[in-house]
């Protein structure tokens, strides 16, 4: 199963919706990420070798579970086992983020709802 998140911030201007989990395809594994060439909060599939930004092409992508882009802590919120896909565990938590749209650490992801990955169908 995959799961959406919502984003969020007191700028107003990151509000997304993006799918977390397995993509449509069954080696894939979809993920928020900042991507550092365009400024933006995208859904990159993080088992593509590179993972590229679907907006400008870039590989110059970082998940928003590395501590550079993460303010504050807080509870799990979302936990993804990807041990065949990437060999790690993918985390957001209810804390803060980096917001490419005001560049403040004021982003926060909220969990939506659960979706069928290729997996499980």
């Amino acid at each position: 199963m995959g799961l959406e998140v919502t984003t969020s911030c007191s700028c107003g201007n990151a509000q997304a919706k993006i799918a977390i989990g397995p993509s449509t395809r069954s080696s894939g594994c979809s993920f928020p990420c900042l991507c550092e060439a365009c400024q933006r909060l995208v859904q990159v599939d993080l088992a593509d070798e590179p993972p590229r930004c679907p907006e400008c092409h870039s590989n110059s992508v970082v998940p928003y579970d590395d501590p550079k882009l993460v303010g504050s802590g807080g509870d799990v919120v979302v936990h993804c086992s990807t041990g065949d896909q990437l060999g790690r565990v993918l985390e957001l938590t209810d804390g803060t983020y980096y917001c490419p749209s005001c560049g403040q650490m004021s982003l926060r992801f909220t969990t939506g709802w659960r979706f069928p990955s290729a997996a499980s169908t």
